[in-house]
């Protein structure tokens, strides 16, 4: 697990998957796809693209908005995953947290824009 200060949302790309900068420290900084752990939001794309995955996407655009001092906690994912990265489809799994203690994850259940899932 590591943590790493949320620099930029580059673009939200449905409830649970965010490209994003963030700061690896030593002044150097690296943009990436994170797919959100334990959460799964309907889909703004595809064949099961839905009104509720449109407004699960912006429930995350403004809770990233309105959070101040935010940091993402990466976690490794299954062994059987696919892609580049550690996530299914090659996205980084992370924790959103702002400094006020919240989580974008939690939230994002809380307010019934996705469903709990095994990361």
């Amino acid at each position: 697990m590591y943590r790493y200060a949320l620099l930029d949302v580059l673009e939200v790309v449905d409830g649970d998957t965010v490209d994003c900068r963030i700061s690896l420290g030593f002044g150097l900084t690296a943009a990436l796809r994170f797919r959100l752990s334990g959460v799964d939001c309907p889909e703004v794309y595809g064949p099961d693209a839905s009104e509720a995955g449109q407004e699960a996407a912006r429930f995350t655009q403004e809770w990233l908005d309105t959070h101040s001092g935010i940091e993402l906690i990466s976690h490794k994912g299954a062994r059987d995953t696919i892609g580049i990265g550690d996530g299914a489809f090659g996205r980084w799994l992370a924790t959103i947290i702002a400094d006020d203690g919240t989580s974008l994850n939690v939230a994002l259940v809380g307010a019934g824009h996705a469903k709990e899932v095994e990361s």
